[in-house]
């Protein structure tokens, strides 16, 4: 066997060994394009779960050192209530989605007036991926709130920062669970009369990525 043939079945039995790397890699990249998301990827969510009331606290203290006359629970003036919400985002890059959200919530206080409250937001997710199935969200909205409570009417800013955590059930499909923060300021025109109001909400949802 001259030299010419040894080198063709050593290229031969190198190609064969190194044939099911490539296959194994061309698996994996094809795995990270279903998995994660690029500039241009959209998602639709549908989320609805447990509003929480949690205290007010008041910006304007008296300046007697009192902390109780700052903050006041809620516990014991309004009830537990519900919230749902419809959200569309845009992915800016991989890990950074820009889009709005629209929802409302309802609950009551405890001498039975109703309170709604109807936010319309901007809202931003930042995406940390922490396996091929799950990923923890940190999003940031922001917006107006329509307020009803009793007669009274109100449009109020609102800031909402939340946490969740989703299972990527597959390439288009994930479920939500979801942490919110609701910091609702209400300047009043009287002195000593405004508000800051902050609510909480656990949420379970749906999202679709497209």
């Amino acid at each position: 066997m001259n030299i010419k043939t040894q080198l063709f079945f050593l290229l031969m039995i190198i190609t064969a060994c190194l044939f099911p790397l490539f296959g194994e890699e061309e698996e994996i990249d094809e795995r990270i394009i279903l998995t994660y998301h690029s500039k241009g990827d959209q998602t639709f969510s549908i989320e609805a779960g447990l509003f929480i009331p949690l205290f007010t606290i008041d910006p304007t203290p008296d300046g007697d050192g009192d902390s109780g006359d700052t903050i006041n629970s809620l516990s014991g003036q309004m009830n537990l209530g519900g919230s749902g919400f419809l959200s569309y985002m845009g992915y800016l890059n991989s890990k950074f989605r820009l889009g709005g959200e629209f929802g409302g919530m309802f609950s009551s206080s405890l001498n039975e007036n109703n309170f709604y409250m109807v936010p319309i937001m901007v809202k931003s997710a930042y995406d940390i991926n922490i396996s091929t199935y799950f990923t923890i969200p940190l999003y940031l909205s922001a917006g107006v709130t329509l307020n009803s409570y009793d007669d009274y009417f109100s449009v109020d800013p609102i800031i909402k920062p939340g946490i969740g955590l989703n299972w990527n059930y597959d390439s288009e499909w994930s479920f939500i669970l979801k942490y919110d923060l609701w910091v609702i300021p209400e300047i009043a025109r009287e002195d000593n009369q405004s508000r800051i109001g902050v609510f909480s909400d656990v949420r379970f949802g749906v999202e679709y990525h497209f």
